[in-house]
């Protein structure tokens, strides 16, 4: 009897079946991953941007557009809408100098309600209001990241959640 070398038809199917399926978990978690790293990346830019804001006001630094006899308040956070927030000193006599104006990435928004607007005071003296911050990004599951703005000027990050929002408390 001659001997032929190859695989069978079974041997060929199972082994390309197991292939296939190690492939699609390794795609499936890859992509997880993705999201939880985008979500946290979103997050950890828009607490950059308010410690960027909250340093303004802690150097005291006073736009040209506020006049001279004009004292310094602090720095303005304000959401406008699910995609963007502002910043904008604010002076005795309201509010002066440029609006700065930052964007969520794409995939991503602001929980709703928005938070109310708050002030980042001059010099270390805190901020206006607790606020808590709360991100929104994909579907299926929908990640949430959450940070936390307390009235002695603390930013704490509550991290994210898959699913649901992170517990978040302010003060704490």
């Amino acid at each position: 009897m001659l001997k032929t070398q190859g695989f069978t038809l079974i041997e060929l199917m199972i082994s390309f079946s197991m292939i296939s399926i190690v492939f699609v978990l390794g795609v499936s978690r890859f992509i997880e991953f993705n999201r939880v790293q985008s979500t946290s990346g979103a997050g950890q830019t828009v607490k950059n941007n308010l410690r960027r804001i909250q340093s303004l006001g802690l150097s005291g630094s006073k736009p040209i557009a506020c006049l001279a006899a004009d004292t310094l308040e602090g720095y303005r956070v304000t959401f406008t809408d699910t995609k963007t927030y502002t910043a904008q000193a604010v002076c005795d006599s309201g509010p002066a100098g440029p609006v700065t104006t930052y964007t969520l990435p794409a995939d991503f928004t602001f929980n709703t309600p928005l938070p109310d607007s708050f002030t980042f005071y001059v010099l270390g003296n805190g901020a206006s209001a607790n606020r808590t911050i709360v991100i929104k990004g994909y579907a299926n599951p929908v990640m949430y990241y959450a940070m936390c703005v307390s009235t002695g000027g603390d930013i704490k990050d509550c991290g994210y959640k898959s699913v649901e929002i992170p517990s978040c408390s302010c003060p704490y």
